[in-house]
């Protein structure tokens, strides 16, 4: 059995087999993380957006027509410190992971509290407004895209680990979803 080279042609077949599904965990764990870094930056630019949005206050006090415009700015502040938690939490997690839930709400409740408070900016329209009305219509774009990306991402990876034989060299190796 030993000297027979059909033994030796199965060994050689398991072995580069082996090898090629482990590389191709390694290359989609890897993607998993690129993508979870990429969500996080546009999570942390529109944290950075929102304190902008403040610090420029398009809203002022003496601007408010109506208490509208004051409570979407107050909402605009809670989302903000709620998605900075939340990046903060993602932080210490580490591993593979998709975007959480929290992170998701954090992220919705941001663009409309933003949308809110450009919308009811009661003295300053037009020409004022347009360039944060561009910004927030481009955070918004590349949430898009990002959020794809960290869940196709994820998406593969989990299919691959969840793939009979796969799975055991998943098991063996330290693969897994976290």
């Amino acid at each position: 059995m030993w000297s027979s080279p059909l033994f030796w042609i199965l060994v050689a077949v398991m072995v580069f087999w082996a090898l090629g599904a482990y590389n191709r965990l390694v290359r989609l764990r890897a993607a998993v993380q690129a993508a979870d870094t990429q969500w996080q930056e546009v999570l942390r630019r529109w944290v950075q957006t929102s304190q902008a949005w403040r610090a420029a206050a398009p809203v002022q006090a003496a601007d408010l027509a109506d208490g509208a415009a004051l409570a979407a700015t107050e909402r605009l502040e809670h989302a903000s410190q709620v998605l900075e938690a939340a990046l903060v939490a993602a932080q210490t997690q580490g591993g593979e992971r998709l975007p959480s839930h929290t992170e998701w709400d954090a992220c919705r409740a941001l663009l409309a509290a933003g949308t809110d408070m450009l919308a009811n900016a009661g003295g300053t329209e037009g020409a004022e407004m347009a360039p944060w009305r561009a910004q927030a219509a481009d955070l918004q774009a590349v949430t898009t895209i990002a959020a794809r990306n960290a869940e196709d991402a994820m998406q593969a990876y989990q299919a691959a680990i969840g793939q009979f034989p796969a799975s055991v060299l998943a098991q063996v190796c330290g693969f897994g979803p976290r």
